[in-house]
């Protein structure tokens, strides 16, 4: 779990600052290929090490799309690499702060609401991706001082988790193409 969310925020890092930077992205696949022969050394299935691999570099081109867009749209480079890391950061948090946001919607909205957080949360999704790890019937006391140890309905898959991570990553790289090519940037066409 570890391995997971250390090569998470590195390659969030590693992808955001660049791309605020220079016009080259594109650096976390190789970094989430990195992390997947590590988990796969440390003896994860293929399956498990191939969907925390895919989640790792879907939020880490989120975090360098929002790095670039920041960038396109006249933030200076470390700003722009601090708030796409910072993205990728608070996303994986969503343990910590999907309570307070429920408290803001009506009662019957809010084990939906803790349950969509959850699901977004690329974190909680590596937890449960782990072999033999199984948060729902778990007995141990690992979440027990956190508020949602028992809000999760049903456990968030790394795939899904990074497939709407991927989404989000496209929808922003985009939006900075277009900023970029408005802007008459030629490297943008």
């Amino acid at each position: 779990m570890q391995v997971v969310v250390g090569a998470l925020m590195a390659a969030a890092a590693l992808e955001a600052w660049p791309a605020a930077r220079v016009r080259a992205p594109f650096r976390a696949p190789s970094q989430a290929a990195l992390a997947g022969a590590v988990l796969l050394a440390l003896g994860a299935s293929p399956a498990t090490a191939l969907a925390q691999a895919f989640l790792i570099a879907a939020v880490a081109l989120t975090a360098g799309g929002l790095a670039a867009l920041g960038r396109r749209i006249g933030a200076g480079w470390l700003g722009a690499g601090a708030v796409g890391l910072g993205l990728a950061a608070a996303g994986s948090l969503g343990l910590f702060w999907a309570d307070p946001l429920a408290e803001a919607v009506p009662p019957e909205r809010r084990p939906r609401l803790r349950q969509a957080v959850l699901h977004l949360d690329p974190v909680t999704a590596a937890a449960y991706a782990e072999p033999g790890f199984d948060r729902l019937r778990s007995r141990t006391a690992i979440y027990r001082d956190v508020p949602l140890a028992s809000s999760l309905i049903e456990a968030p898959r790394p795939l899904a988790t990074g497939s709407a991570w991927l989404l989000l990553a496209v929808c922003l790289w985009g939006a900075a193409r277009v900023r970029s090519a408005r802007a008459g940037d030629p490297a943008a066409g």
